[in-house]
């Protein structure tokens, strides 16, 4: 905007001072033609003194429109004392403003170390703070426990007098049983005698025992298994113990027979206690599912004599998947094949006893059958000894097994 003023401004001037400058020089070249005369002068001096006033006419119009126009020339040309005056008063004003602004800046700058010192003390006076609140937490705790600790022992106070009066209590009564307790540890010594006569005559019969065990005497050991049936469960109780009472008597008891024992007077060898039976009759008919039912032998029992027997009942499940590896074991590649046999055999007996322990049915022999064709078994010890090293051999289940279907189907496999 400033500048479009000045511009016009310029402009005006050019064509005024151009104006009044072809004014002059018409009416000088009309005074020269003329030969004018002005206050009685030479036709020449008139000439000059018109060009001198056309050019003091040119200036003085010049300086009159920008003394009109512009207030800035209006200044400059009668008030620049006042302005050199107000200028200098101005720097004046200026310089004491510096020195002014020098001094707070310096102050400032004191404020600001003082506040850096002032931060710096906060900060400690916080971080002594956070101690100190962390030992009075330290304190409260402490105190918490001392109380709990006094609590505590005030209960403790409490229990043991509690006790003490029992104790006293106790006492009295044990001086009226005193008496009493004396006469019967009379009475245990005396049937402390008769038991360790009782112990003497069963030593003996332990060594009898060991002795029959030792030539072949024992016709079932211990938690052998006499025979193993299937009975269907979900039905009368009555009807399932006449059915175990006819395995017992019959085939589990012709198992017994052959094996030389016998009860003296009979033509049975099993003896079973008859709540167990009644037991076992109730449990079968309470299960949807069959049974395996087992007759297993509750002690040692000698040839010529009865054995006694208890129970075991397997509900039917699958216990093997098929293709589930039953057992495995690592072999040495370089032994021998009659070694390799035995470790095979052994695996074998491994995976027997593990089906057993899950309640599979076994047979008269008591096991559970394999069907492992065994013509396999030459080709497996060849198969390891075309190894080197270590390998494994695992024993795989070639079917579905259940502990109420038997024989288990089972197949050998190779690997390293």
């Amino acid at each position: 905007m400033s500048l479009m003023y000045g511009l016009t401004l310029v402009f005006v001037l050019i064509i005024v001072g151009g104006a009044v400058a072809y004014i002059g020089d018409r009416i000088g070249m009309k005074v020269g033609r003329q030969r004018l005369t002005l206050f009685g002068l030479r036709p020449r001096h008139t000439s000059i003194i018109i060009t001198i006033l056309t050019g003091i006419m040119i200036s003085g119009a010049t300086i009159g429109i920008l003394t009109i126009v512009s207030e800035d020339v209006r200044t400059a040309l009668f008030r620049m004392k006042q302005l050199k005056d107000a200028l200098a008063d101005s720097q004046m004003q200026i310089r004491i403003k510096d020195v002014e602004l020098e001094r707070k800046q310096h102050e400032a700058q004191q404020l600001e170390v003082q506040i850096a010192t002032l931060n710096q003390e906060y900060k400690q006076v916080l971080a002594e703070k956070d101690k100190v609140q962390t030992a009075l937490d330290e304190v409260y705790s402490e105190l918490e426990r001392v109380q709990s600790e006094h609590q505590a022992a005030l209960a403790q106070v409490a229990e043991t007098q509690s006790l003490l009066l029992l104790e006293q209590q106790r006492v009295e009564r044990l001086k009226e049983l005193a008496q009493p307790l004396a006469e019967a540890v009379e009475t245990l010594k005396a049937e402390v005698q008769q038991l360790n006569a009782e112990k003497q005559r069963l030593s003996t019969e332990i060594a009898e025992l060991q002795t029959d065990l030792y030539f072949g005497n024992v016709a079932y050991r211990a938690d052998e298994i006499v025979l193993s049936t299937v009975i269907k469960g979900g039905r009368d109780a009555a009807v399932i113990k006449n059915e175990i009472l006819d395995f017992l008597n019959g085939p589990a008891n012709a198992e017994a027979l052959k094996r030389g024992a016998i009860i003296e007077g009979k033509d049975k060898a099993l003896q079973v206690i008859p709540e167990h039976l009644d037991q076992a009759a109730e449990i079968i008919s309470n299960t949807e599912s069959d049974v395996v039912l087992r007759v297993v032998s509750y002690a040692n029992s000698l040839v010529g004599n009865p054995v006694p027997v208890y129970f075991q009942l397997f509900k039917d499940q699958r216990i093997f998947a098929e293709g589930e590896v039953i057992a495995q074991a690592k072999i040495d590649a370089g032994r021998t094949s009659d070694q390799l046999l035995v470790d095979i055999l052994n695996l074998l007996g491994e995976v027997n006893e593990k089906a057993i322990e899950l309640g599979m049915i076994t047979t008269p022999e008591g096991t559970v059958g394999q069907t492992l064709n065994w013509t396999e078994v030459p080709k497996t010890i060849e198969k390891i000894q075309s190894f080197k090293g270590i390998v494994t051999l695992k024993v795989i289940a070639a079917a579905d097994t259940w502990t109420a279907e038997g024989p288990l189907q089972i197949r050998l496999e190779v690997s390293q």
